[in-house]
């Protein structure tokens, strides 16, 4: 029976795997009507891959996007409105995980990346920048080792088609 279930949630990862970055989830993390992309600052984590680094946007604000999702559990790319908002963040490798609260004050039509690195056994550095003005997110920077070696095609990220 263990062996079973093993076997099935390999074959769950691997499904995920396969169908690409465009599987990561992203939420429109504010109430309300669906605003244009150009008001809202793009918030995104970096999903390495299956057996390396990753880190994840559980909740905004206190409120959770937490959901079981094809490849993450949480989403890779958040779109907030202008302001200060607070950023639950995940990280995980292997069976290690950490957890932190980042505090942004973003500004509309702005990229932001949230990151977090295992320091060592002890414990969990997160972080954030800003990217660049004119910078495009995209699949390549949420997913890189989805890309390595391959010539898939790369396209941006938008928060006009999520959701």
């Amino acid at each position: 029976m263990a062996r079973a279930l093993v076997i099935l949630l390999m074959s769950a990862v691997l499904a995920g795997c396969a169908s690409g970055p465009e599987a990561l989830m992203r939420r429109h993390a504010y109430e309300g009507p669906r605003k244009p992309g150009i008001d809202l600052a793009t918030v995104f984590a970096r999903w390495a891959g299956p057996n390396t680094e990753q880190t994840y946007i559980c909740a905004v604000d206190e409120k959770s996007y937490r959901i079981t999702g094809p490849i993450s559990p949480c989403p890779s790319v958040v779109y907030v409105p202008a302001g200060p908002h607070v950023f639950e963040l995940e990280n995980r490798l292997g069976f290690r995980f950490g957890t932190a609260l980042i505090t942004l004050n973003t500004a509309p039509g702005r990229t932001y990346e949230v990151r977090a690195q295992f320091h060592d056994a002890k414990y969990t550095r997160f972080g954030s920048r800003e990217m660049p003005r004119g910078y495009v997110l995209t699949y390549r920077d949420l997913a890189p080792s989805f890309f390595v070696g391959t010539e898939r095609p790369n396209r941006p990220v938008s928060a006009d088609d999520s959701d």
